[in-house]
């Protein structure tokens, strides 16, 4: 049995857009068979949008320069090596976050008529969080800090999709060490986990008709109204930026209850906020106490002082005045 670790890059959030594929296929003992690394074309009129940091320089910045990605074959070129790997009867597919590569691919095949590809494929974030018993999602580099470290001696870069899949193989390698157990038993025990890519494809392209139908709805422009009003009023209270439609959230779900943070995440979804990774970037900060906020305000000298609410604070402006 071999594994195929592999990553997907893609040019901006509208799925299918994919711009490299990389991979690495192993033994069950993790010894390296093949590698590769395939920028693809999105498509000449394709924008590159990969989020921007406060600086104005790129959140994500890929292996490729945007006019090189833009050189390359278009994926239908790919299409067969793609499915002679992902699609091989004697080789289990692994990812990192799968869910995003599978339904990106989906995508692509889509978008240029294809057949999409038939598999069922293991998530490695899943398996991070069961080693780790965190309660929390990792990302790839984070997992990759805290399971293998400096027990592997090579320079990798983050969004070179190759390094990626490797990344994602040495996860798996040094969780199957740390347990003791061999990588085919870890997966038996884990089998429950694997996603079956068609299925999975198929219930989101379903649930972005709905939501399509939705959105034509009466009861749809109501809230999109209410919404619109509701962000009128944040932006006079001067708790939004003004360039922006979307709340964008910091908290740090480690330092929250349980019930907390299933209350804070419900109001971003049913506002649809975005949570962010940074305070940097965040237009609110959400703090635990009065203690923590008096900590909070200290950071950058003050920067943030006018951001921070407290998880009371919070619950009660937004759960009450935005709810829907």
């Amino acid at each position: 049995m071999k594994y195929l670790f592999f990553d997907l890059e893609y040019a901006n959030g509208l799925g299918g857009f994919v711009c490299e594929f990389g991979y690495v296929i192993t033994d069950e003992q993790f010894n390296f068979i093949d590698e590769g690394d395939i920028p693809i074309s999105p498509g000449d009129n394709t924008r590159f949008n990969l989020g921007k940091k406060k600086d104005g320089t790129r959140e994500i910045e890929l292996a490729y320069s945007d006019e090189y990605y833009k050189s390359c074959k278009k994926f239908p070129k790919f299409y067969d090596f793609i499915k002679s790997l992902i699609c091989d009867e004697e080789t289990v597919p692994i990812a990192f976050s799968s869910v995003n590569d599978i339904w990106n691919l989906f995508l692509a095949c889509k978008r240029y008529q294809l057949e999409p590809y038939d598999y069922f494929c293991f998530d490695v974030q899943k398996f991070v969080s069961n080693h780790l018993k965190t309660g929390r999602v990792m990302s790839l580099k984070s997992s990759f800090d805290q399971i293998v470290g400096d027990k592997v001696n090579e320079n990798i870069r983050e969004h070179y999709s190759l390094d990626d899949a490797k990344m994602t193989a040495y996860i798996f390698k040094y969780i199957c060490e740390s347990e003791n157990i061999g990588s085919f038993e870890y997966l038996k025990r884990y089998s429950s986990t694997k996603i079956d890519a068609i299925g999975y494809s198929l219930y989101q392209l379903n649930k972005k008709e709905l939501n399509d139908r939705f959105k034509s709805t009466k009861k749809f422009k109501t809230l999109e109204a209410k919404k619109t009003k509701n962000v009128q009023k944040l932006k006079e209270k001067k708790l939004l930026n003004k360039k922006s439609s979307k709340l964008k959230i910091y908290f740090n779900k480690k330092r929250n209850k349980v019930e907390t943070y299933k209350g804070i995440m419900k109001i971003i979804s049913l506002n649809r906020f975005q949570r962010c990774s940074k305070m940097s970037m965040a237009d609110l900060i959400v703090v635990e106490n009065e203690e923590k906020r008096m900590q909070a305000e200290k950071i950058e000298n003050g920067t943030y002082r006018d951001k921070i609410l407290t998880v009371e604070e919070f619950l009660k402006i937004y759960d009450n005045a935005i709810k829907y």
